[in-house]
Formats: C-alpha cells, structure tokens, sequence
C-alpha cells in the first residue's frame, strides 16, 4: 500500500506541476483581413510574426527598463505560413488565419511583422514592384493589451486589418512604395454594415463615416455585395460614389451594436 500511495502521490504532483504550466500559458490567433484599393492584386511577403508579452500583470509597463525587461517581457514567434498574402482578396467579411502560437499568460502589448523582399502590386494587367519605404522590414503594431477576443482564459484571439489604401504610396513613372498601415480589432467587440449595391455596372466606392470623422471605405465585389467590419457603436451615414453616369447615393442614421451586422436592403442607383 505504502508504494500505491507513493505512486499516487507522484502522479498527482506531476499532474499538478503539468497544470500549472498549461494555465501559465495562452493559445494566440491572429487573422488578417483588409480594406479596400483601386488595384488588381496587393501582394505582401510575410516571412514571420512575434508577439511581445508583459506578463508582469498589474504593474506599470515600462519597456525602457531593463530590468523589467528582464523579468516581465517575453517575445515568442507564432506560426505560420511565410509567403505572399494578396490582401485585396480579404475584403467584403473575408480573412485569413494569419498565425497561431502558444505564449506565456499576460497582456500582449506589441506584434512584429517581418516582411520580405517580394512585394508587388498589380494595376491594369502589370506588375509593379512595391518597395518598403524605409530601410526596416519589420512593422510594428502597438497595443494596450485589452484588444484581445479572450472568449476563454486560455484563448485570446485579433483580427488585423492591414490598410492597404493607406499603406500604398503611388510615385510618379509608376513606383510604389509601401509604409504598413495596421489596425487591430476584435469581432464581438465592433459591428459590421452589409448591403448590396446595383447595378454592376456603377463600379461604386463605398464610405461609411460618423460625426467624429472618423471614415471606413469599401470597394463591393462585382455582384455588388459589400461588408464593411469593424466600426464602433455608434451612428453612421454611408456614401455610395457612383461611376459610369449613375448618381450617387447618402444613407444616413444607421445605428451600428457591437457584435452585429447591420443589413441594408438592396440600393439600386439611378442615372
């Protein structure tokens, strides 16, 4: 019995030590997703992504210190898939699984991209280089740490949507240059407008805007479905430019929830 018992309580120790560790740690999800430009393909070379833990929980962030550094940040690299990601096909409520990792518990605080060298853009059928615009290849996304989807303790997930609008600086003789413009959401935590614009041939550009200036633009597919994600609660008015004649198109007082998906009915634009 006396070995029974050791045995027993070995195990248990073992059982508690492995506990500890799993409930030290966090699964960590990113997707990535996009808002609209006028181009074909936005191609952009991601080799890596790294997240920056504080895991020094309640206590003042100070980075510059190293001691603190020391003791309270971790950097861990997620996994995923490097290569070429053509953001203009993550638009309209698409996205993609970026990358996924295990890190140490605490509030993720900073997100590195590592890009590499072949990014390209294409426009009227050609393809154009798309340099950095500085030397660094790394882009940085800053974050208070309470951005995160955390449906459990141990699951914290973020949608990143890179701005390629903004991100995209056009020369002329046809250079481009890229300086990464990245904006971190959470689902459940921001509503989305969805509507349908017709009739195909109005190539429409959509804005949706709200007394704070604040402004979200959208490009719909050719059937005319559009969704434009990641708004604050609030009301908004949305602006339908129109192309090939047809006139364009204000609908105003949309009230946007949290976590819900405001659906129009069908706009049909008039010449």
């Amino acid at each position: 019995m006396a070995i029974l018992t050791i045995s027993c309580s070995k195990n248990d120790s073992e059982s508690s030590t492995e506990n500890e560790k799993v409930s030290n740690t966090q699964g960590v999800s990113l997707y990535l997703t996009d808002g609209p430009a006028d181009y074909e393909h936005v191609y952009i070379d991601i080799q890596s992504v790294e997240v920056m833990t504080d895991t020094c929980s309640g206590s003042e962030f100070d980075y510059w210190d190293k001691d603190y550094r020391d003791s309270c940040i971790s950097w861990n690299e997620l996994k995923i898939t490097p290569g070429t990601y053509d953001l203009l096909t993550l638009n309209n409520g698409v996205d993609a699984a970026l990358a996924q990792g295990t890190v140490p518990k605490g509030k993720i605080k900073l997100i590195k991209f590592q890009l590499g060298s072949n990014n390209t853009l294409v426009k009227s059928g050609a393809t154009y280089a798309l340099k950095l615009l500085t030397d660094s290849s790394a882009v940085y996304l800053n974050l208070r740490g309470n951005e995160w989807d955390q449906s459990d303790s141990d699951s914290s997930k973020l949608w990143i949507d890179f701005d390629v609008a903004r991100s995209v600086f056009e020369l002329p003789n046809n250079k481009y240059y890229l300086s990464p413009v990245l904006t971190a959401f959470v689902e459940k935590n921001t509503g989305n407008i969805e509507g349908e614009v017709l009739p195909d041939d109005a190539y429409p550009y959509i804005s949706v805007y709200n007394n704070s200036g604040d402004t979200t633009y959208n490009i719909p597919r050719p059937d005319g479905y559009f969704k434009v994600r990641a708004l604050e609660t609030g009301t908004y008015s949305l602006k339908i430019d129109a192309n090939n004649g047809y006139k364009d198109t204000v609908i105003s007082n949309i009230s946007v929830t949290s976590g819900k998906t405001i659906k129009l009915s069908s706009i049909t634009l008039h010449k």
